[in-house]
């Protein structure tokens, strides 16, 4: 629980970061970030992927590189 408030406090802080960024600088595994994701959803946190740089890569639907967005 303790990390999912420092993952909040530090998108409140940017509005708008990575989940690459988020990922790196928590030291999460995949299986935690998605479990983080999971729980930002449920808060109301929007979620997206960069369509413009994105939509070319063969990995596109699966990524997991979308960014986070806090409008709270």
């Amino acid at each position: 629980m303790e990390e999912l408030k420092n993952v909040l406090d530090f998108i409140r802080k940017n509005k708008i970061v990575s989940i690459n960024e988020i990922k790196t600088k928590f030291h999460l595994s995949d299986e935690e970030m998605e479990l983080i994701i999971i729980q930002l959803k449920d808060l109301g946190f929007f979620i997206s992927k960069e369509e413009n740089k994105c939509k070319s890569c063969p990995y596109f639907k699966s990524c997991s590189q979308g960014c986070l967005k806090s409008d709270l």
